[in-house]
């Protein structure tokens, strides 16, 4: 049974490892070279026990299919970290670049972003301060705010 385990193993990492390789190579020559690698590593995974040989293949692929899930769901998390950093420092720079054109001056933006349960990141609040201008330039920009960033009136806070 633990032949059988081992095999399966194999199979999913070697699996796991070749689509792994085939999505970051790039098209042209090299992308068919990899296939083809991948193909005969396949093979090789495949039919190790019907040769009856090569378990130290089997048992490599079954580690390299479990730190191939590691490194996916590292990657998937940190592919997270960027995007959330991005989407609050491209909501900061928005706020910033409107207020400027508005004519408020020496602004300092703070934007807080949560995830949806729809899959991506949206902004929640906004904290501004330094705001030096006119009162219409700050509920022009805090029109701005509500209506393209959907950010609610009530979490625009000034100081």
């Amino acid at each position: 049974m633990e032949i059988l385990k081992t095999w399966i193993m194999s199979l999913a990492g070697a699996a796991v490892l070749t689509a792994l390789c085939m999505a970051i190579t790039p098209e042209g020559q090299a992308k068919k070279a990899v296939k083809f690698v991948c193909g005969l590593v396949m093979i090789v995974c495949f039919a190790a026990p019907i040769i009856g040989g090569l378990p130290h293949i089997s048992v490599d692929m079954g580690r390299f299919s479990a730190d191939a899930g590691d490194i996916m769901a590292r990657a998937k998390e940190n592919t997270e970290t960027v995007t959330r950093t991005l989407i609050q420092s491209q909501c900061e720079t928005y706020i910033s670049d409107k207020g400027k054109l508005l004519g408020l001056e020496e602004l300092e933006v703070s934007v807080e972003v949560r995830w949806s349960e729809e899959g991506y990141w949206y902004p929640v609040s906004a904290e501004i301060q330094g705001a030096i201008g006119t009162p219409d330039a700050v509920q022009n920009l805090e029109w701005y705010i509500t209506t393209e960033l959907g950010i609610q009136e009530d979490a625009i806070y000034w100081s």
